[in-house]
Formats: structure tokens, C-alpha cells, sequence
């Protein structure tokens, strides 16, 4: 009777070691060890970056443009008129608010000037603009900056009477980085 019962205990120990590996095989686990993998944690979903309010701060932002209050500046000083620096401010603060915004600053003059002096002399208030956007905290990759001087006029008025029509700064939003844009050449 030992006998027998031995050959069922020693049945009984290959049958739970079969079910052992079986299981320590479909769980995923080594065969020598018994000890389990910790459970990973998930990750929790990413937080969506809230929208572009459409308004707000003197700003609105349209699928094309951003819209602001003039901004005035002198061409032969090469300046931002003071009045229009909290415009610009303004605009720093809606880029860091928007921050998938990215912007082709493009400022036009009248045709009082030279065409030549124009094209120079706009370029470098797109620059003055794009430099405060950056000491405002936007990064520089997202701002292209261009000069466009008498050549894309709002108003076809001559002399003086279209001066104040023409020489603007416009926000226009762009889907390509700034490393990358193009602005037109223009003489």
C-alpha cells in the first residue's frame, strides 16, 4: 500500500509542476521564478491645451489674421511709436496664451518715400516688432518678420490722402515656421 501511495504522491507532484509551468508560461512569467512582474500604472491622458480664445486684450484671432488697434511708427527712425507698444504687448501676450500661433509680421508703407528706402525701412520695423514679441517671452521660431514696403497697398488714393491707409503693420498666421518662411523680395 505505500507503494501505491507513493507512485499517486509523485503523480499527483509532476501533475501540479506540469500546471505550475503551464501557468508561470501563460501568465508571462520565467519558469524559474515565482515572483510576478509589478502591475504597470497607466498613464493618465494628457491635459488638452485650452483654445485660442477668439478675443480678447485688444487682439482677435481669425483662421487668417490677428486683428489689433493701429500700430504707428516712424520709418526714418526705425521705431514703434510709444503709443503702440502696449499693442504690440498686447500681441505677446495672446502668443503666449495661443501657443501653436504662429505669425508672418508684415509691415507696408505709403509711396511718400522711395521704393527702395520703403522696402529697407519696413523690414526694419518688422524686425523692431518681432524683437519685442520675443523680449515679451515668444519664442523667435514661431515669428517671421517682413518688409513689404509700398508694394501691397490698401488703397490705390494718391499721395497723402493714402498714407494713413497704407502704411500698417498686419498679423498674419502662418502654418509655416519661421526658419522656413520666405518673405518676398522686394526693391
Amino acid at each position: 500500500m505505500t507503494a501505491a501511495v507513493g507512485r499517486i504522491h509523485d503523480a499527483a507532484t509532476s501533475a501540479r509542476a506540469v500546471l505550475l509551468v503551464l501557468c508561470l508560461a501563460g501568465c508571462g512569467r520565467d519558469a524559474e521564478t515565482s515572483v510576478s512582474a509589478p502591475t504597470p500604472t497607466p498613464t493618465p491622458a494628457p491635459i488638452a491645451a485650452p483654445a485660442c480664445p477668439p478675443r480678447g486684450d485688444g487682439v482677435s484671432v481669425d483662421a487668417e489674421r490677428l486683428t489689433t488697434a493701429p500700430i504707428a511708427f516712424d520709418l526714418m527712425a526705425g521705431t514703434v511709436a510709444p503709443g503702440s507698444l502696449a499693442v504690440v504687448d498686447a500681441v505677446a501676450r495672446r502668443l503666449r496664451v495661443c501657443a501653436d500661433l504662429q505669425l508672418e509680421i508684415a509691415v507696408h508703407t505709403d509711396a511718400m518715400r522711395a521704393s527702395a528706402f520703403n522696402a529697407r525701412a519696413s523690414q526694419r520695423i518688422a524686425e523692431v516688432v518681432r524683437d519685442r514679441l520675443i523680449a515679451q517671452g515668444v519664442d523667435a521660431a514661431r515669428l517671421a518678420a517682413c518688409g513689404y514696403g509700398e508694394s501691397v497697398p490698401n488703397t490705390s488714393a494718391p499721395g497723402w490722402r493714402a498714407a494713413p491707409v497704407n502704411a500698417r503693420v498686419e498679423w498674419r498666421r502662418s502654418s509655416t515656421p519661421a526658419a522656413a518662411f520666405v518673405c518676398p523680395v522686394i526693391e
